[in-house]
């Protein structure tokens, strides 16, 4: 069982961070009916316990809990047969309900605009409070839903809070610690609560005692790991759980994060058979991720991460002590090369419009005989006031 889990709290009393916030939310669910605003938005970044937090407060109030990710749910017909008849009727044995939309700044998308008239619908007619989650309030797509919405920021956590947490595991776990190794945890978490336990579970359990040698295992979280760190610790490491944590700071997504691996694996692996192995699971991963494409379940797209860095990992008969030169992914060099050149054209259709009084669409249509004019008579194409 994931200690985050085993261990989280059980009451507000033992919520260990971020109590203004926690103070105003309270406050504001006292209030609410006569609140300006009947939802609160409470945003920060992950493993500040945002979602934790939710159950607490249901408990304190003695109100029934209704939820739903936002990742797995993005239709507004989803949301409908999750929150229309909850949110106008009674309770039989609960005092209230409270109705909560995790990661809202997924489900507000450009490609679901029903779903984020949806929430604004919710907000309006619930007889109950709402709280929206989200890491962050401020993508476009969220601009109209924060105009209903009260806004409560969840800060990183302290070290020092992250250290009083990780001991108090330590000894309900029966487990002995060095302290600086615990506290190095804490200070490497970059006040992520969530990734601080994660780790510690990885370094502690099975064992009896704790030390700073523990921590090699681990010696790898960053702020924001690189790619090319990320692909020297999956291509070297023997051990599926290094692999499965490399891409927890990653910056990048996961579909270029398949291309980069995609690209390197025969740059790294040197047996066909090794490099067969590492491409089936990469297809694997890619199928997955269809199906997450397809039925909308985007809380799964950690499995497809799991599926390439592990797979990938450990299709490798023994680890490749050789320097090994990453490449950046072809595929993305073109990308980007189109997207430039689709960036100067459009530049130049919006300079060609201005200068003929049209719209780029119209201007588009005077391509071919521009481009014909470059071609036959270059020198009288340069001197067009364009």
């Amino acid at each position: 069982m994931l200690w985050i889990n085993k261990h989280a709290p059980k009451s507000l009393e033992e919520f260990a961070n971020n109590k203004a916030a926690v103070s105003r939310i309270l406050q504001w669910i006292k209030n609410w009916k006569n609140e300006s605003k009947k939802a609160l938005l409470i945003y920060g970044p992950p493993g500040v316990g945002k979602t934790t937090l939710m159950p607490l407060i249901a408990k304190k109030f003695n109100y029934f809990l209704i939820e739903t990710n936002a990742s797995d749910n993005r239709s507004a017909e989803t949301l409908k047969k999750k929150f229309h008849s909850a949110m106008k009727e009674g309770s039989l044995f609960y005092s209230g309900k409270l109705l909560v939309l995790d990661e809202v700044d997924g489900i507000a998308s450009k490609e679901d605009r029903g779903g984020a008239y949806e929430i604004i619908k919710i907000i309006q007619e619930s007889k109950y409070p709402v709280i929206l989650i989200a890491n962050d309030p401020y993508v476009p797509q969220l601009k109209t839903i924060r105009n209903y919405c009260e806004m409560v920021e969840f800060k990183k956590i302290d070290s020092r809070t992250i250290f009083a947490v990780l001991k108090r595991i330590l000894e309900r776990e029966g487990i002995k610690y060095d302290p600086r190794a615990i506290m190095q945890i804490a200070s490497s978490s970059n006040g992520d609560l969530k990734a601080a336990i994660n780790d510690l579970q990885l370094v502690a359990e099975g064992k009896d005692y704790v030390g700073m040698e523990d921590l090699k295992v681990i010696g790898y979280r960053d702020v924001e790991r690189t790619i090319f760190e990320a692909l020297a610790i999956m291509f070297k490491t023997e051990k599926a759980e290094v692999a499965s944590m490399i891409t927890a700071n990653l910056d990048k997504d996961p579909d270029e994060f398949m291309l980069w691996v995609r690209e390197n694996i025969p740059r790294e692996y040197e047996k066909p058979h090794e490099i067969a192995k590492a491409y089936d699971w990469l297809s694997r991963a890619d199928v997955f991720k269809g199906r997450i494409r397809r039925q909308q379940y985007w809380r799964y797209i950690v499995y497809v991460l799991q599926l390439t860095s592990i797979g990938v990992a450990l299709s490798k008969d023994q680890k490749y002590r050789k320097f090994t030169r990453y490449r950046y992914p072809e595929k993305l060099k073109k990308l980007g090369m189109l997207k430039q050149e689709r960036e100067e054209m459009q530049k130049f259709l919006e300079e060609l419009g201005r200068k003929l009084h049209c719209s780029t669409r119209v201007a588009r249509t005077y391509l071919p005989l521009l481009m014909l004019m470059k071609k036959k008579d270059p020198e009288k194409f340069k001197d067009l006031p364009i």
